[in-house]
């Protein structure tokens, strides 16, 4: 290998302050825009539920013990691994409920899909909204998506607490994992658009200074 290619190797590439700003806005944007995926993948993972149900027998949750915390239930049915792991929470209290109430099961069938549909929707809608205003660079919409993600991954813990697959589980948690890459890289750039201005202001004003202090030296020539 050349000395000029070393050196060209060695070398790089100096981005004109329009060039940097730009670069990091595209990739903030593109990372932000994952909880619009999040959402979408929420209701996906309803209608998974749904379809599987579909196909097989109701089987409501069996339990072991009489206190729900630290009790294990077992499900043959409904898998909401890609959905928000707040709403697949609730969708489990739900079903609790709904096939332990007394009184005609087809009703209360109805009834918890009907739920857990306005559960998903508007979970997903928050997130999809939240991901589109956040790539604009809207300050609420973009530490709340971050706040909601953090509550929710917590929330696998509640999931597993009260019996949830741990398969689904897994799925749940792989998938959070995901997520969480993206909204780092979101953080990271959201924050490296503040450093460049910062420093282009900064140059700005030394480039001013010294423009100042040569005007001041004409005037006294």
């Amino acid at each position: 290998m050349s000395k000029k290619q070393v050196k060209k190797k060695k070398s790089k590439k100096v981005l004109t302050y329009a060039q940097a700003h730009n670069k990091a806005l595209r990739s903030y944007q593109k990372s932000s825009r994952i909880m619009i995926w999040a959402g979408v993948f929420n209701i996906f993972g309803l209608m998974i539920g749904l379809i599987q149900n579909a196909t097989q027998q109701i089987s409501p949750a069996t339990f072991i013990e009489g206190t729900l915390l630290g009790n294990s239930l077992s499900f043959s049915t409904y898998q909401y691994a890609f959905c928000f792991s707040s709403n697949s929470f609730l969708f489990r209290i739900f079903e609790m409920l709904t096939f332990y109430r007394l009184g005609d099961p087809s009703l209360d069938f109805v009834w918890f899909i009907v739920i857990i549909m306005a559960i998903s929707l508007i979970f997903s809608s928050l997130a999809i909204l939240a991901g589109i205003y956040a790539s604009q660079g809207k300050k609420i919409a973009f530490y709340g998506q971050i706040i909601f993600y953090l509550v929710d991954t917590i929330m696998i813990l509640a999931c597993y607490l009260i019996g949830e697959a741990s398969e689904y589980l897994w799925i749940m948690l792989g998938l959070h994992v995901i997520i969480w890459f993206f909204l780092i890289i979101s953080i990271y750039e959201y924050y490296h658009l503040f450093a460049i201005e910062k420093i282009y202001k900064q140059n700005n004003n030394e480039n001013d200074k010294i423009t100042k202090v040569e005007e001041n030296v004409d005037d006294k020539k």
